[in-house]
């Protein structure tokens, strides 16, 4: 087994001891399985068995199910630097950027993970006029 087949049955047992339900991805982050909401899982045993069974699969998270939201911030050649524009944002909108859940993504860019519920305060603060 190699090591990147099994860091991706360690993050999807990681991310099922923090009470997350995964669940099985393609290396294109397409689902694996149809119905995956229904399918998506936090039992250590479930996971094992899949990612026994197919290493390369990817976990995915369905984030709605666990009020979460994610911005995806892209770094593209010659494009504007979505994580330096995020970060200004958050600079600028009080967010402690050192708090935040931040997964790397392959083309060197970031998914900022945020509850759903910081996400309308700071809509709704954005909203008020004085």
């Amino acid at each position: 087994m190699s090591l990147v087949s099994t860091a991706n049955k360690d993050a999807a047992l990681a991310l099922a001891s923090l009470g997350l339900h995964v669940f099985p991805c393609n290396p294109d982050k397409t689902p694996k399985v149809t119905a995956w909401e229904k399918v998506a899982t936090k039992s250590p045993f479930v996971i094992s068995i899949k990612w026994d069974a197919h290493p390369e699969t990817l976990p995915g998270v369905p984030v709605g199910a666990h009020g979460l939201v994610v911005i995806d911030a892209d770094r593209k050649v010659g494009g504007v630097d979505g994580v330096v524009a995020f970060s200004n944002l958050c600079r600028e909108q009080g967010i402690d950027f050192s708090t935040l859940f931040v997964v790397a993504t392959p083309s060197n860019g970031c998914h900022f993970y945020f509850r759903r519920i910081l996400i309308t305060a700071i809509r709704q603060a954005s909203c008020r006029t004085e």
